[in-house]
């Protein structure tokens, strides 16, 4: 009795902490039917199967900022399994970030986690900010305030972590979503798409990422 008590006791705990497992049903469905919603683009390096235990899926397609996005983050994998996919990501990668780089081309760079919600669209923004001599040759990155506002807290703030950008192309027309050019983006940036993945090891974090401006 004792031992089926430590046990139930575990189980209920377990499931408590997890709010977000996916498993090969239903859930996994619903993820791969919100991922199709997007352009296919910028979806093809995503996972079909979801292999850690904790989860997030962020799926924006608010059109009113001039972008939209997918995310799914992995959280809890072995060091092994990170450095697989580390592996996997620099053959895959155009380029490499990090987050501590000091010119970093962020897609709506000038939103904050206060602006996100509200339905202005920043577009009074110096040109000199947006022409940036750094920018040159850069590919843009996800700012990462849709995937902040799901986890609630900011990743930029919190740890450490590379960016694998996979592709990325400018003045790309979504065959999904209407998009506007993006007033918060350089000249030779006002619309396009972005992809990759985002690792941090020291965290045991994996974000895939597909954006669409």
């Amino acid at each position: 009795m004792k031992i089926l008590s430590l046990v139930l006791h575990f189980f209920i705990g377990f499931i408590c902490c997890n709010n977000n497992l996916l498993f090969n049903g239903k859930e996994v469905k619903d993820y791969l039917i919100k991922m199709q919603e997007f352009d296919s683009i910028i979806i093809q390096h995503f996972p079909k199967e979801i292999l850690s235990r904790r989860n997030s899926i962020v799926s924006n397609r608010d059109q009113s900022k001039n972008d939209v996005g997918f995310y799914l983050g992995e959280y809890d994998y072995t060091e092994e399994m990170i450095l697989e996919i580390e592996a996997s990501a620099i053959k895959k990668s155009r380029a490499i970030y990090t987050s501590t780089d000091f010119c970093l081309l962020k897609v709506n760079g000038f939103e904050t986690l206060g602006t996100l919600d509200s339905q202005i669209v920043i577009t009074d923004i110096d040109s000199s900010l947006l022409e940036r001599e750094c920018y040159r040759n850069k590919y843009p990155v996800p700012h990462l305030l849709d995937f902040a506002t799901t986890e609630k807290f900011n990743l930029w703030n919190t740890t450490k972590f590379n960016i694998y950008v996979f592709d990325a192309k400018s003045g790309y027309k979504s065959s999904k979503f209407d998009l506007l050019p993006n007033p918060q983006m350089p000249a030779n940036w006002k619309n396009g798409y972005s992809k990759g993945v985002i690792i941090s090891k020291e965290d045991k974090i994996v974000i895939y990422w597909g954006l669409l401006w």
